[in-house]
């Protein structure tokens, strides 16, 4: 009821400052999301007013963007026959997703930093925040997107142009964290990519295999770029962390990464995850732009695959590679006037791969969970949570969402069993 007054509120306040319509963000905020039955801590940050920065679409697609800020929301018609939009992204508090700038060696957060005045324009009809200091300026312009499989738009091309106005070279960089929220469900994975199932830290150069990350939510998913899934000239991120929010957001630039880290950060934020991106730094000179792109929509593997063919010899969770060919059964020589001599049949080679899945982290994860809701005053079995998560990997692998290997499969059964005779 609240979430709903707020919107009206909103609704009735519009004419009087003069800001853009708040029909669709009203639309969104109606609807109730199940995130409530969440632990995700409230955020502190100051929320100002937003308003919708319309851009050309069809109705599917909205961007909601903070004008003051250049903090923005994303949100898709999950269910057009009920007008149900569902944010890509957390938009509870959408001041938890920021830019923060690097400038030799000082850290800055756009849209809060006295250093930066923040703006809002269209550049070519297209909506642009942009936040100018006396030695930086940084552009970010917002334009839609229409992947193959989707007949609207369904998503968004993020555009970042830096520019260095200060009177020397400098050291810059540029970091976009992401408040994700659709894998954070109970028996959801917070994310796959297209070689891996994600459910601990990790940190992916932007020149790996990998080229892309999703969160996948019940309804709907947010599928972002690591390598451009249109023009391999376009300049991606350097760097992607997945981790838990709260970690990236204390941390003025970069976390430090460790390998199998859950996402969690007991008692306070439990399965909360974030996507941050890194831009640099590198080493401007005065009055020169550099400038970088990242895509934002709903998922559609087959378009971000289409420009960025696999490299050689890795594998994938989404295209399975076709299984290498048996050797040739030689057919000996039938001299003449000797017997026909017996064809030697060699087997198929087997082959036998590692396995994708850490079960160890899997199940740190669960004791996680039930330490956490033990702290709470609900008493959850660490053991019952861990089946719950093997479960949900099995019915993802037979729904075809992911792929797991042979090895995958019996460390799992080893599992159950273990966990069988335990009780």
């Amino acid at each position: 009821m609240l979430r709903r007054c707020f919107a009206l509120l909103l609704l009735i306040f519009i004419p009087l400052s003069g800001c853009q319509s708040f029909i669709e963000l009203a639309k969104a905020m109606n609807e109730e999301e199940e995130a409530s039955s969440r632990s995700r801590p409230r955020r502190s940050r100051n929320n100002n007013a937003e308003s919708k920065a319309k851009i050309p679409d069809d109705g599917f697609f909205r961007l909601i963007l903070n004008e003051k800020t250049g903090s923005f929301s994303l949100f898709f018609l999950s269910e057009p026959e009920k007008m149900r939009y569902e944010s890509l992204f957390n938009s509870d508090d959408p001041s938890a997703s920021y830019m923060t700038a690097y400038v030799d060696g000082n850290v800055y957060q756009l849209g809060s930093s006295r250093q930066f005045k923040s703006r809002f324009e269209r550049i070519e009809g297209s909506p642009a925040v942009i936040h100018e200091s006396s030695f930086l300026t940084v552009t970010q312009i917002f334009k839609p997107v229409k992947t193959t499989s989707s007949a609207v738009a369904n998503g968004v091309m993020v555009s970042l142009i830096i520019e260095n106005t200060a009177t020397q070279r400098s050291s810059v960089g540029l970091r976009m964290l992401l408040d994700t929220d659709l894998g954070e469900g109970r028996r959801q994975v917070p994310f796959i990519t297209n070689t891996q199932v994600v459910s601990s830290e990790l940190l992916l150069e932007g020149n790996s295999n990998e080229r892309f990350w999703v969160s996948r939510g019940k309804n709907t998913a947010l599928m972002g770029s690591i390598i451009s899934p249109v023009d391999s000239k376009e300049r991606g991120p350097d760097l992607v962390h997945l981790a838990n929010w709260k970690r990236l957001n204390d941390s003025p630039w970069r976390l430090r990464y460790r390998e199998g880290r859950s996402f969690n950060n007991v008692p306070n934020s439990v399965r909360d995850s974030a996507v941050c991106y890194f831009f640099g730094p590198v080493m401007i000179d005065r009055n020169t732009q550099t400038a970088y792109t990242i895509y934002l929509t709903t998922e559609d593997i087959a378009w971000y695959n289409m420009n960025a063919p696999l490299a050689s010899g890795s594998a994938t969770l989404m295209q399975v590679p076709p299984p290498p060919a048996p050797s040739p059964i030689p057919v000996p020589a039938i001299p003449a006037p000797e017997p026909l001599k017996t064809a030697v049949v060699v087997p198929e080679p087997v082959y036998i791969d590692n396995a994708t899945i850490d079960l160890a982290l899997v199940e740190a994860e669960a004791i996680a969970e039930a330490e956490h809701y033990y702290r709470a005053g609900i008493h959850e079995d660490a053991y019952v949570l861990f089946l719950i998560k093997l479960q949900d990997i099995l019915d993802q692998f037979v729904n075809g969402q992911i792929i797991i290997n042979e090895q995958d499969i019996k460390n799992i059964e080893g599992a159950i069993e273990r966990l069988r005779v335990r009780n």
